[in-house]
C-alpha cells in the first residue's frame, strides 16, 4: 500500500553466484548469457537484464514473491485498459530456496529525478528544455493515471480479492504498527515521542480521509515509469504489486517524491482537467509523509545503514516543519 526498472542503460556485467546462474539457466534453457547486467533499484527484488531482451527477478522476501504472482495474475487484465506496455512474464523457476520470475525487457529509459547508484541511464522530466514535449510527457502521465483509476474491471476486481483481505484503513493501521516499531530502535527520548506523534496523527488522518476509492497503481513513482526516447512517449509502467483499489491520490504521492509538488501539481491539472476537489492534492502529501518512515523500517528491517540514514533525514525535516 505504501510503496515506495527496468531500461536501456551502460552497465557493465556484474558477478553472480552460481546458484543465481543455475536459475538463469532453468529460466531460459539454451540461452547463451552473453551480457547480464544488474539493476541498482529494486526494493523487494534482485533484478538482473538478460541479454537486453529479458528482466529477471528474484525476490528477496515471501511477500515480494506474493507481490510478483500478483502482478502476473492482473498482467493480462490490465493491458485492455492501459495506453501503455505491462511486463509480460515469460518464465519463471525456482533452484534452491531461490525463485526467479522473468519478462521480456520494455523499450526505453526509467524516467526519473534519481540519481541510480548502478551508473543506468535515465530521464528527468523535470528538466526537459523542450516545452512543447515537457507538457506532452504530462498529459501522457496525467492519461495514464486516468486509464489506472477508471479501471472498474470485474476480473481484476476478483483477483485483488484473492491477493488482499483488509481495507484500506486496516492496511495503514498495519502499515503504522510496523512503522512505528522500527522508529523504536532507532530513535529515543523526546526524538521518539515527536516522531511516534507525527506518525500517529498521520496515520489517523489517513484512516479518515473521505474520498473515492479507485483501482490504483500503489507505486507510481518515475522508477516503474519507462520512457521511449526515439517515440518520445511512455511506454511502459512496471510493477503492480502495490496495486489495490485505494485512494488515487496515493499515486501523485509518488509523483511528488521523485518530481516535486508543482510538476505533480500540473500533471493533476491534466488529470482532473480543471476539476479539482479542495483536498486531492493535500491528500497526496499526507501519504507523502509516510515515506521517510518506509525509508526508516526498510533500512532496519534489511540492516541497510544508507536507508536507516535516509529515513532518519526526511523524519527530522518533517519535525521541524516548513522552512521560512
Amino acid at each position: 500500500m505504501v510503496a515506495l526498472n527496468q531500461k536501456q542503460h551502460t552497465m557493465t556485467p556484474v558477478p553472480v553466484d552460481s546458484e543465481t546462474i543455475e536459475l538463469i539457466h532453468t529460466l531460459f534453457p539454451g540461452e547463451e548469457i552473453a551480457e547480464l547486467t544488474q539493476i541498482s533499484v529494486g526494493w523487494n527484488s534482485h533484478v538482473y537484464i538478460l541479454n537486453q531482451k529479458f528482466v529477471i527477478k528474484i525476490p528477496k522476501t515471501r511477500s515480494a514473491i506474493e507481490g510478483i504472482e500478483k502482478e502476473m495474475a492482473l498482467a493480462e487484465s490490465l493491458r485492455e485498459h492501459l495506453p501503455v506496455q505491462l511486463p509480460k512474464y515469460v518464465s519463471n523457476a525456482k533452484v534452491g530456496d531461490i525463485y526467479g520470475f522473468a519478462y521480456n525487457l520494455i523499450k526505453g529509459k526509467m524516467m526519473t529525478t534519481m540519481s541510480l547508484s548502478g551508473g543506468e541511464s535515465h530521464i528527468d522530466p523535470t528538466k526537459i528544455s523542450d516545452r512543447k514535449l515537457y507538457s506532452s510527457i504530462q498529459k501522457q502521465l496525467a492519461g495514464i493515471l486516468s486509464s489506472i483509476h477508471s479501471i472498474e474491471s470485474q476480473p481484476v476486481t476478483e483477483i485483488l480479492a484473492r491477493f488482499e483481505n483488509e481495507t484500506w484503513s486496516e492496511a495503514y493501521l498495519r502499515v503504522g504498527k510496523k512503522f512505528d516499531a522500527a522508529l523504536q530502535k532507532v530513535f529515543h527520548a523526546e526524538g521518539l515521542f515527536n516522531a511516534r506523534s507525527l506518525l500517529a496523527e498521520t496515520i489517523e488522518r489517513i484512516t479518515h480521509c473521505d474520498f473515492q476509492q479507485k483501482f490504483i497503481h500503489g507505486d507510481f513513482g518515475g522508477w516503474n515509469i519507462i520512457y521511449d526516447e526515439d517515440r518520445k512517449e511512455i511506454n511502459g509502467i512496471l510493477d503492480w504489486a502495490d496495486s489495490c483499489i485505494g485512494d488515487p491520490a496515493l499515486d501523485f504521492a509518488e509523483l511528488i517524491y521523485d518530481y516535486g509538488e508543482h510538476y505533480a501539481r500540473e500533471v493533476l491539472g491534466f488529470y482532473l482537467k480543471n476539476n479539482d476537489p479542495a483536498d486531492f492534492m493535500e491528500r497526496a502529501k499526507l501519504y507523502l509523509r509516510l515515506e521517510g518512515y518506509r525509508d526508516l523500517h526498510y533500512g532496519v528491517v534489511t540492516s541497510s545503514p544508507e536507508f536507516v540514514a535516509k529515513g532518519i533525514k526526511n523524519i527530522e525535516k518533517m519535525l521541524k516543519g516548513p522552512e521560512e
